[in-house]
């Protein structure tokens, strides 16, 4: 059985050979979205406004093109973000580029021992194992290729969990606040906290008002309207883009919206796809919320853990724009499930889900022929959707187990403390 679940993930993984690996490469000295990045802390230091009118030509020139479209005209990101990169300003693009990528290695490493950390591993050689998985797994490969920040994101909350399950709530809430700061969807966690960690939901809180406050002198208050005035008409201009492919805006975007080129692959009706974005994010809330009430407090291990993965996959779910490099958030989720390692059916369901999300875009893209028919599009780039839904109700079902086993507290059993 485990043998299979290997094999199944690993044929995803290498279904298109090594192209991602060779196209992650690429991140050494033109990453994409990071050339973005770049050019908001270019303009914090010289005292521009960041989100200027001119930044996507700028943007467009490091990467050596004169196509402003292919970038965008906007900069959805909160202003704390470019304060990030400010330090390797100095270094030029390609010199920033180099050490984002080896700052990306290393929180892989971070992150595959925490992972370890859930089962209570601490071998070295089990950690190195896990780290060359992580190096080699799709979702990774494109956070490197394009210079993303959904490792630094999965780590800073992996580090948070296992604070909260060490017995100390403020910095585990201070860890997941500093990734709500960078972007915006991990503060996603806060109704969780709140009903589960007060101490910790404070210390989100705070940090999140301590790093804007500390971003106003260098940004203004105006950064921050600049920043909400972009993120609408940047979401309709990447909802549909190929590489969105985790979100419930992406999927219902491409049924009744459409985009990119592309018509709707059901009916062209803006309307209904807005309604059944919010009423499908609204239910989705409702139904994590419901889990939480039901969940008694202090809870075993085990559902501790299941009830952190359901709120961390609607962190990708709800996020408009959760593009496949997202789904590096889902590793947490997926070892807090196969934790308890006694149920075969569970062992299956999370290979699966692995294996759905591990398919790279390379593999992808080719099948849904873009441009090409709508509904095969749709059908085909919604299989990362369909990996994040079966890790959401593998989790759901763990938490509704009657009798939950009885396992030993390492990594994950939450504590009350202050």
């Amino acid at each position: 059985m485990a043998a299979g679940a290997v094999a199944l993930v690993v044929g995803a993984v290498f279904s298109a050979g090594l192209d991602p690996a060779r196209d992650a490469l690429s991140g050494l000295t033109a990453p994409l979205d990071f050339a973005s990045d770049f050019v908001a802390a270019d303009d914090l230091v010289s005292g521009r406004n960041i989100y200027s009118a001119d930044r996507g030509r700028r943007h467009a020139a490091l990467l050596g093109t004169s196509s402003v479209e292919l970038v965008g005209p906007y900069y959805p990101k909160p202003p704390v973000m470019p304060f990030v990169v400010v330090p390797l300003v100095r270094l030029g693009f390609v010199g920033a580029s180099r050490v984002w990528f080896a700052m990306t290695l290393v929180f892989l490493w971070i992150l595959g021992s925490l992972l370890c950390l859930v089962f209570g591993e601490r071998r070295l050689a089990v950690r190195v194992l896990v780290f060359f998985f992580l190096v080699l797994w799709p979702p990774s490969l494109h956070n490197l290729e394009r210079g993303q920040w959904s490792v630094l994101l999965a780590t800073s909350m992996a580090a948070g969990l296992h604070a909260l399950s060490r017995g100390y709530p403020r910095m585990g809430g201070a860890f997941i606040g500093l990734a709500g700061s960078i972007k915006v969807t991990p503060l996603g966690l806060f109704p969780y906290l709140a009903l589960r960690q007060r101490a910790a939901a404070v210390a989100l809180g705070v940090t999140v008002l301590a790093v804007v406050a500390l971003s106003l002198p260098a940004v203004g208050i105006g950064a921050w309207g600049a920043f909400l005035r972009q993120s609408g008409p940047n979401l309709a201009y990447w909802e549909t883009w190929p590489a969105n492919t985790l979100s419930v805006d992406g999927f219902v975007a491409r049924l009744f919206i459409g985009g990119t080129g592309e018509g709707p692959a059901i009916a062209h009706a803006p309307w209904l796809g807005r309604v059944l974005i919010a009423l499908g994010s609204l239910a989705l809330v409702l139904f994590a919320l419901t889990l939480t009430v039901r969940t008694p407090r202090p809870a075993d291990p085990v559902r501790e853990g299941a009830l952190f993965a359901v709120w961390t996959v609607l962190v990708v779910l709800l996020n408009p724009l959760a593009w496949s490099h997202n789904a590096v958030l889902l590793l947490l989720p997926a070892a807090l499930i196969l934790r308890e390692r006694s149920n075969a059916g569970r062992l299956v369901g999370v290979a699966v889900a692995v294996a759905l999300l591990s398919i790279p875009r390379a593999s992808l893209f080719p099948i849904a022929a873009l441009p090409g028919s709508p509904v095969r599009s749709a059908a085909v780039l919604s299989l990362h959707f369909g990996g994040a839904l079966l890790l959401l109700g593998l989790a759901a079902a763990m938490l509704r187990e009657r009798s939950a086993r009885t396992v030993a507290p390492v990594s994950i059993e939450v504590r009350e403390g202050g």
